[in-house]
């Protein structure tokens, strides 16, 4: 089977890299997989500035809800890369007016637990019986955040209680604002995804030495990923 292929790939097939480079500040290996096949390169770089980098979600908060849902990834990779993105290794959702965080805000950001069951209520009822709680993006570490990440996680992760946080987001949040949450989750998904098929996929230099440097954010990254249940996809109205 094959396919054609765009002529500017054929005329200069660095240009993709040299793209990603300019909006990463570094070119991740995530973007070099497949040489033989650059129209799948250029297709899954498309998807990534349109559910992530060009996303109109704050850059902070989507960098911190990458490296939080990649906790849940059994390959490590995605976790790290967005670490590091978001320490300064490179730009947070590639936006180069983003501030990085510390290591420890992003320590704690990775073990913070996802509320599962009846520690779940109490968000789902922030939700509901605060229509404004996103009037304005959630800062980093607050209790509104982590509501917004708990839910979320909750939708990506498709667990028993994905159907209730689906209606409360969409009811918090707002109609363009949900969409685009969910757009950026379908992009997370495809990056695991797309990790977990690939075993030669490594970690850049640039990581390992970030990793060899902060023994507990190591600790952090290599540990086995969480245990959630999760359940087949049921449709719901929202």
């Amino acid at each position: 089977m094959s396919y054609e292929l765009d002529d500017e790939l054929y005329d200069d097939p660095s240009r993709i890299p040299r793209e990603v480079k300019q909006r990463f500040g570094v070119l991740p290996h995530f973007f070099q997989l497949g040489p033989e096949t650059p129209e799948i390169t250029e297709n899954l770089w498309g998807f990534a500035k349109f559910g992530y980098l060009d996303n109109p979600l704050p850059s902070l908060l989507k960098e911190r809800l990458f490296v939080y849902l990649s906790r849940f990834c059994r390959i490590r990779y995605c976790l790290a890369r967005h670490v590091g993105f978001l320490v300064g290794l490179g730009r947070p959702s590639g936006n180069m007016k983003c501030p990085p965080e510390t290591i420890d805000q992003v320590v704690q950001l990775i073990q913070r637990d996802l509320p599962c069951g009846e520690a779940l209520e109490p968000h789902l009822n922030a939700l509901r019986d605060k229509p404004t709680i996103f009037a304005k993006p959630p800062a980093s570490g607050t209790p509104e955040e982590e509501t917004l990440f708990a839910c979320a996680s909750h939708v990506f992760l498709r667990t028993p209680q994905a159907s209730s946080c689906l209606k409360a987001l969409n009811g918090a949040m707002g109609a363009e604002a949900f969409q685009h949450l969910l757009v950026f989750l379908a992009f997370v998904r495809t990056a695991h995804f797309w990790s977990e098929v690939h075993p030669e996929l490594e970690l850049e230099e640039d990581l390992k030495t970030l990793l060899k440097v902060h023994g507990k954010l190591a600790e952090c990254i290599q540990c086995e990923p969480e245990a959630i249940e999760t359940t087949p996809f049921v449709r719901c109205d929202i």
